[in-house]
């Protein structure tokens, strides 16, 4: 299979599959998904993941909607592959709104593309029966992440999030020929 004149080193793309997880991703400083904190300041948690309040004014387009006044915090998160950067884009009532995460020049974004808010406020209405749904900015022809969130339980002191991740490839050895020295290194 990998000898075929169309497929070989190079020739196949990946996508960085920890980017879909972005409730876990926006969490990673001691649990905190946002802080108390003021515009500019940040907190660094107990394994030293760092937690900034960027902006609190920033208008995001996605596929459901134009979402303004967005607040936007940064984590910062070590590990043995080196720093993984995740900018998430909080809307007052709504939830996570975009998602951008870095790790060594390769970015992958998470767009909010349908949501239900049945109960709950906040930055992030955590309450049975919410929904958000993401999607990437790839070309859907050829790759297509779709990321559904919602809320299964939640009390004062317990949520559950269910999560299903649903990706397509398209592979259309015929029309996607690429060039055999083009080199392709993704992680």
């Amino acid at each position: 299979f990998w000898n075929n004149d169309e497929i070989g080193e190079g020739y196949i793309h990946s996508f960085d599959t920890k980017s879909n997880d972005i409730y876990r991703n926006a969490s990673f400083c001691d649990g905190y998904f946002f802080k108390n904190l003021k515009l500019g300041e940040g907190y660094v948690g107990s394994d030293g993941t760092m937690l900034t309040f960027e902006s609190e004014n920033e208008t995001v387009k996605t596929p459901a909607g134009i979402f303004e006044n967005c607040k936007t915090y940064v984590t910062k998160h070590f590990t043995e592959y080196g720093t993984r950067t995740y900018k998430n884009y909080y809307k007052e009532n709504v939830g996570i709104v975009k998602c951008v995460s870095n790790l060594d020049g390769l970015t992958e974004e998470r767009l909010l593309s349908a949501y239900e808010i049945k109960v709950g406020t906040g930055l992030l209405p955590l309450a049975k029966g919410n929904f958000w749904e993401y999607t990437t900015n790839y070309n859907p022809e050829y790759l297509d992440i779709k990321i559904k969130y919602s809320v299964e339980y939640a009390d004062t002191e317990t949520i559950i999030l269910k999560l299903i991740n649903l990706v397509t490839i398209q592979l259309n050895l015929k029309q996607n020929r690429r060039n055999k020295n083009e080199n392709c290194v993704f992680r």
